[in-house]
């Protein structure tokens, strides 16, 4: 009788156990928490290699996207102007004078005593639908920036107007109608002046004569060891000229090349 009597007793007292053994068990320590902390983490590092490769992948999209939008802008002018490519001082010296600054042939315009737009920038200038976005490669790490020439496109300072992209303006042999060009000739291209002005280090966006736009792998880096460290290394527009002469011959890689034809 007295084990019947107390059945009411150990049954509350079993519930009382499981609740508690219960809830040790939804509990962590401080261990529980450093061991996740410790997964979390080893994620994270075996994420950002990937993570940054498809931030560069969209850069690289966008910077091919703005050049598209520029060889468009160069065909319409060409229908308009008979054929003839938009007027480059800096092409048309660059091709006999061994002191030329290859820099140059990323402006869009150009400081006295020279003045005015010239190049890719008389695309802007006379409205054939770019903005000065454009001009820009959202992978370039230097010093060649939106902001630092935003007064200049807006025409509120008289000064050059450096872009990341370069613009051959013909070809080496000083033709400069569109028609007259062989279909595989690059005209525009990300910088190839100097080893900073090469926007993505592993390849470049071209634009053809054709007006096809095409991603030049730069797997084996000849290119970027073709490019002049800076525009004081000696034979720097030679360096350059050699640079275009790559690209003409187009992708070394097939099937890792995106074409946008006109």
């Amino acid at each position: 009788m007295a084990v019947v009597s107390r059945a009411p007793e150990l049954l509350q007292q079993a519930r009382v156990d499981r609740r508690g053994r219960c809830h040790q068990r939804a509990g962590f320590s401080l261990v529980d928490l450093l061991v996740a902390l410790a997964v979390m983490l080893l994620l994270i590092g075996l994420m950002l290699p990937t993570l940054s490769g498809v931030r560069e992948t969209t850069r690289k999209i966008v910077c091919m996207s703005n050049v598209r939008q520029k060889t468009l802008a160069m065909g319409m002018y060409a229908d308009d102007f008979r054929s003839a490519l938009p007027y480059s001082r800096s092409y048309g010296k660059s091709l006999n004078d061994p002191t030329f600054d290859p820099k140059y042939l990323m402006a869009a315009r150009l400081a006295p005593p020279s003045g005015g737009f010239d190049g890719l920038g008389t695309l802007f200038h006379m409205g054939y639908g770019t903005v000065p976005g454009v001009y820009y490669c959202p992978s370039h790490t230097g010093t060649i920036r939106l902001d630092n020439y935003l007064a200049a496109w807006q025409r509120t300072a008289n000064a050059t107007i450096l872009t990341n992209f370069q613009f051959r303006g013909g070809s080496s042999t000083g033709v400069t109608r569109l028609d007259a060009l062989d279909a595989r000739l690059a005209l525009i291209s990300d910088g190839l002046s100097t080893v900073k002005d090469f926007n993505h280090t592993t390849g470049g966006n071209v634009a053809w004569s054709d007006q096809s736009v095409v991603w030049y792998d730069d797997k084996g880096g000849n290119l970027l060891k073709t490019i002049p460290v800076d525009s004081t290394t000696p034979g720097a527009p030679t360096k350059v000229l050699n640079a275009w002469q790559l690209l003409d011959e187009g992708p070394k890689s097939a099937s890792n090349t995106l074409i946008l034809t006109p």
